[in-house]
């Protein structure tokens, strides 16, 4: 059994109950933890992990309570002395009433709110600087394309044989903050005329990014290599949807992106490109000095877990060869 964790919490009392499983390595080795985090309205949505619940006390008073099950324990504890390390409840009731009117807006505007997770809500808060109506109208647009481009919730291999093919996507294994890493060779992309099976594919990196990070993370680690870039290479409409797909549907996913081997066939495109990039987006694109490279990317990445190629011990791991581990084990 893996880890498990589950926080349920309690509006009014704002403490959060959880329940905590031994951990098991993971494909990589490493001991991983997997989490499902219930927020504010979550109680209504307790039949979910009902075998667990019959055994809370849903009183909302602060207390310790282990469980006598084996491989775990329940923990009961103030929201207050839970690290965030993103800063997402640091606005306490202010942020929760926050939370609140945006429910009710999602809801007037159709919207459903009960499969709404309050760290969504937070994160396209924040994408759209706090404005309800605007976070409102953002998140039903989401959730009508949810609904309708990604009907089973997610992908599988099945799904992407041409952008596999092309191997050009690797998974690190994590960066210093215990987060996996996004690595894009550009050499070995090109334009794909099923154009939906490249959008497809672009979820299915990013979801295997959130299955395989430690509970709680928000943001992510990507690195763009233009090593050998060519003309074949240059895809405007790919780069953008990509990005756009992080701006409209996975707000605050991105902590930095580094482009490196950036060559100078690339400057027309990025001319281009970064016109159609918002400029919180674009704050977060940094274009790493070759000299530097090692440097730079050994401050975020440690050297066991950095590629070979950019001055490292590790090898490089498809997406797809990395989920394959994963079901073999």
């Amino acid at each position: 059994m893996g880890s498990f964790i589950i926080s349920v919490a309690f509006p009014k009392a704002c403490n959060f109950m959880k329940y905590e499983f031994f951990p098991v390595e993971d494909a990589f080795g490493r001991l991983q933890p997997a989490s499902v985090e219930l927020r504010s309205k979550s109680l209504q949505r307790q039949t979910r992990i009902s075998s667990l619940l019959s055994n809370v006390n849903t009183s909302g008073k602060r207390h310790k309570r282990f469980d006598k099950r084996p491989r775990g324990k329940w923990i009961c504890q103030s929201v207050n002395s839970l690290e965030d390390k993103d800063g997402l409840l640091q606005g306490g009731d202010a942020e929760s009433q926050l939370l609140e009117q945006l429910r009710q807006a999602v809801q007037q505007q159709g919207g459903d709110i009960e499969s709404a997770d309050d760290m969504e809500l937070l994160r396209f808060l924040r994408g759209k600087s706090m404005d309800v109506e605007k976070t409102a109208a953002a998140y039903v647009r989401h959730q009508k394309w949810k609904a309708e481009f990604i009907p089973n919730g997610g992908f599988t291999e099945a799904d992407l044989p041409t952008e596999l093919a092309a191997k050009k996507s690797y998974i690190i294994a994590q960066d210093k903050k215990g987060r996996p890493v996004s690595l894009t060779l550009g050499r070995n992309h090109v334009y794909n005329k099923d154009f939906t099976e490249f959008k497809r594919f672009a979820i299915y990196v990013f979801e295997q990014l959130v299955a395989r990070a430690p509970p709680g993370t928000q943001d992510f680690l990507y690195i763009i290599d233009l090593k050998a870039l060519g003309v074949k290479n240059l895809d405007s409409k790919s780069f953008v949807a990509g990005f756009d797909l992080l701006q409209n549907h996975y707000p605050g996913r991105i902590d930095k992106v580094y482009m490196v081997n950036v060559p100078l066939i690339f400057n027309g495109l990025w001319k281009v490109v970064s016109k159609l990039l918002d400029e919180n987006t674009k704050r977060k694109i940094i274009f790493v000095d070759n000299k530097k490279l090692t440097e730079t990317l050994l401050e975020e990445i440690d050297i066991d877990h950095l590629p070979k190629e950019y001055g490292g011990n590790a090898e490089l791991v498809l997406v797809q060869e990395l989920t394959a581990r994963q079901h073999e084990s």
